[in-house]
């Protein structure tokens, strides 16, 4: 079951040394596609074994067309000897000059980043780790030769007095004026570390203290501290940041903030839908926004893939498909990409793979990478657990080691190699997965993933009676890239009450690693129209979460059943959970519930548990919720597996994140 790469560590590495200059791997050329999720299109330099690994690349485009790459190289991710290395190539990222020590202190020279003014001076900025007094500070250096050589090290001047640290490009701003984001802590390593930005005025010789903004504040009670910001100039004084949460740290969620004055001063940060490491931001000739990170949803697999998206400035990162890169599944110690627009709007991304020793390039094209998601996949988990769905498969393959593998690793979400569905022998004989609905569900699309990086053979048909097929797609000897649905679009939408998965032949176990369904599911039932019953007298509210203020007119005890999914327009309590918060609803009668609708607090992790009752006395749970985090306009809907009576709903928020909050509640009957 290990998979293996079609490069050794140490083959690689061997090859780099061979040859003199940067390698392109064999049958690669510069795309304008992503070709593999699994191996670069281009090697742009390499570690030497034993001696010392590749980590952080940084990327500018020059106004004569070099594409300038800095990198960290060290013996390990934080060590005592690290220097900063460049690499160019005068070919858009086909081949690459043998890299050359750029900056190499007497202290640990960490994090590097590149840019280019628009006098054509180039600015280096990192970090320095002094090894005995384990100091760090931000320092940054000039070049008027294009690389060649550099000026003495500049302190970066800063209140954070514990320590400070970049991993991010210096921007010029419209006014010549040059904006660092940096961060760290002021009193102590122990202190929650936020991210700041410190103002050059002089082309980056000199950077004062008394220039420094706060971008993003610690937020002590939540736990939440900020750090790596990343910042992108929008135009006509618009600045946006990007902020890493870290490990610990609100659950890997990136925040953002905005400056509408040339970073003089900044809004509050928000969290974003997105769970991003070393995020990279760009702003492309069409007028879209590149974020590429590392990401932490484990959607693609475990470890730290490179995704990114391109949407149009000001949309909502969560309307947009995350789009996989490059991933080596498990890989933890990779990513902080770095991306260019190419002269014909080819985008070209640099990372780094510490287990493969390795600073990659990949090429995209802007439409690949710019993909709306309609919202319309349909929650295969939450459809099976309740019984709304079922499956019959022989991919029934189990083991200890990863319990995400067996029937449902198909339908769990995620890319990750384990999360799948196995069966222990080849095909042929066929295996198959079949997905069977209690209801008819409207199709628009079916994304496929079979076992990635393997050659599979099989089809993709549908029926409403499990006896008559349609075939939707026919696979012959495919493979398929880790991370990536085949997605198939029947001309018009279809209804099914069956999809079914055959996989005819296999070059090592039959497997499928997730199959989507994007559509619509027929209604649970009747929805009930609360608030009427409520201004009628006819339903009844018992809840702690009474809230009010003048400010925001939609707190208060209807929020929670006022058909509004928008943050505001809900039930809260000014305290946190524990001690829970309840929110009840007596019907005034017994009502024959089919499904519960429930969007809890938008953007914040909450953890709940409804319950309905008969008599309000005794209580049967039929949602639970842990860490869930819903969004604005969403809602979670159970479909309960037969009809219940219910005279009362009881909502307990057991956990929150900040205060406990119910943005709304719906229940629906037995039409």
């Amino acid at each position: 079951m290990k998979r293996t790469t079609s490069v050794t560590y140490a083959s690689l590495f061997l090859l780099c040394f061979v040859i003199a200059i940067g390698l392109i791997l064999p049958g690669s050329q510069p795309a304008s596609a992503i070709s593999s999720t699994t191996e670069p299109d281009v090697i742009v330099a390499s570690g030497i074994p034993g001696t010392s690994n590749t980590y952080f690349p940084s990327m500018e485009r020059l106004a004569d067309g070099t594409l300038f790459v800095v990198y960290y190289s060290a013996s390990a991710h934080e060590a005592t000897n690290g220097k900063i290395m460049k690499t160019v190539s005068t070919d858009n990222g086909q081949t690459w000059s043998t890299p050359v020590t750029m900056i190499d202190t007497p202290d640990d020279d960490r994090d590097p980043s590149v840019m280019q003014m628009n006098d054509g001076t180039l600015l280096v900025s990192w970090f320095t780790f002094n090894n005995t007094t384990t100091v760090r500070q931000v320092r940054t250096a000039r070049s008027t030769d294009g690389g060649a050589t550099w000026s003495s090290p500049v302190k970066v001047g800063t209140s954070l007095a514990s320590y400070s640290a970049v991993t991010s490009k210096a921007v010029e701003l419209s006014n010549g004026d040059l904006l660092l984001p940096i961060y760290g802590s002021i009193v102590n390593r122990q202190e929650m570390p936020r991210s700041t930005a410190v103002r050059s005025t002089d082309g980056g010789l000199t950077w004062n203290a008394s220039t420094e903004v706060l971008l993003a504040e610690p937020i002590p009670a939540q736990n939440i501290g900020f750090v790596e910001p990343v910042i992108v100039d929008l135009g006509n004084g618009h600045l946006y940041s990007l902020h890493r949460t870290l490990n610990n740290y609100d659950n890997y969620y990136a925040w953002e903030s905005h400056s509408y004055d040339n970073g003089f001063t900044w809004t509050q940060a928000k969290r974003t839908s997105m769970k991003a490491h070393c995020s990279d931001l760009l702003l492309l000739s069409s007028g879209l926004l590149l974020h590429t990170w590392g990401d932490r949803s484990f959607a693609f697999t475990g470890g730290r893939p490179v995704v990114g998206k391109a949407i149009p400035v000001g949309d909502d990162w969560a309307d947009w498909q995350t789009v996989a890169i490059y991933t080596n599944s498990g890989v933890g110690d990779m990513s902080y990409p770095s991306a260019v627009e190419l002269p014909d709007g080819t985008i070209f991304m640099v990372y780094y793979d510490a287990a493969r020793g390795f600073i990659g390039g990949t090429y995209a094209t802007v439409e690949e990478l710019s993909k709306r998601d309609p919202h319309d996949r349909l929650d295969l988990m939450s459809l099976y657990a309740s019984g709304a769905m079922q499956i019959d498969t022989d991919l029934t393959w189990t083991t200890a080691g990863h319990p995400e593998t067996g029937i449902t690793g198909a339908i769990d979400g995620s890319f990750s190699y384990w999360n799948s569905s196995f069966r222990g022998t080849k095909a042929p004989p066929a295996a198959y997965y079949e997905l069977i609905f209690q209801d008819p569900v409207t199709l628009r699309a079916i994304g496929i993933n079979m076992r990635p990086n393997y050659t599979m053979s099989g089809t993709v048909s549908y029926s409403n009676d499990g006896t008559s097929w349609t075939t939707l797609r026919t696979y012959t000897n495919i493979v398929q890239n880790n991370g990536e649905f085949d997605m198939i679009e029947p001309a018009a939408p279809v209804t099914a009450k069956h999809v079914r998965v055959e996989i005819t032949s296999s070059s090592q176990w039959a497997g499928l690693t997730e199959i989507a369904l994007f559509g619509t599911l027929p209604p649970p039932g009747t929805k009930i129209d609360l608030i009427s019953l409520y201004n009628a007298n006819q339903l009844q509210i018992d809840t702690d979460m009474t809230y009010t203020t003048s400010s925001r007119p939609g707190l208060g005890v209807t929020g929670g059943i006022d058909g509004n999914l928008t943050y505001w327009y809900s039930s809260t309590r000014n305290s946190s959970a524990p001690p829970a918060a309840h929110y009840t609803v007596s019907l005034g009668s017994t009502k024959q519930l089919t499904a519960i609708g429930i969007n809890l607090k938008p953007g914040y992790a909450e953890d709940a548990v409804v319950s309905i009752s008969a008599d309000g006395t005794t209580w049967t749970p039929v949602a639970t919720f842990t860490d869930a985090v819903h969004q604005d306009g969403m809602i979670d809907i159970t479909r309960l597996a037969a009809p219940m009576a219910a005279a009362y709903v009881k909502v307990e928020i057991t956990k929150s994140e900040g205060w406990a909050l119910l943005n709304e509640l719906e229940l629906y009957e037995a039409s």
